[in-house]
């Protein structure tokens, strides 16, 4: 029934998409979150019928654009203290501290 093996990757990856952008306020989280629940349907469809060389191209294209996207806007819009998930609390992890010279003396 599966005519092509990587589509549940591609669907999966699309659903997560639309899950983590449904979770966001906003205009911008709400298109966004729409376009991976389109991919999510075209994704589900390659799982029933194989599709053309250029239309899993332009499918695969899509969802990495619409990652892009996605990623850039969850950057900028997701609360500071997300527990650790997602690019926004990576994205403002504190460096560690370094020892000066004066911390080598004793």
């Amino acid at each position: 029934m599966v005519n092509s093996v990587s589509s549940p990757f591609f669907l999966t990856s699309a659903e997560d998409l639309r899950l983590r952008l449904e979770a966001l306020p906003g205009a911008d989280a709400v298109a966004l979150a729409n376009e991976a629940r389109e991919l999510t349907v075209l994704f589900r469809e390659w799982q029933l019928h194989r599709p053309t060389d250029d239309a899993r191209v332009a499918g695969i294209g899509r969802l990495f654009e619409l990652n892009r996207k996605a990623m850039d806007f969850m950057a900028k819009h997701a609360p500071p203290a997300s527990g650790g998930r997602g690019p926004a609390s990576s994205a403002r992890r504190p460096m560690p501290s370094t020892p000066s010279r004066d911390d080598d003396e004793d």
